[in-house]
């Protein structure tokens, strides 16, 4: 997990053996899940540490 200090941003990660390996979001994370941002640009580690 990401939290950054700079914007109201946190972000978890999870490293998969393919793109095609279902995920399963924990119980305990859930409620707190806004939406998956895998292929949005903005999210890419890169622009992230603009």
């Amino acid at each position: 997990m990401d939290q950054f200090c700079d914007r109201d941003l946190v972000l978890a990660e999870v490293e998969l053996p393919s793109e095609e390996t279902a995920v399963e979001v924990p119980g305990w994370l859930k409620p707190y899940l806004v939406r998956e941002v895998t292929d949005e640009a903005e999210y890419v580690n890169l622009n992230l540490a603009r």
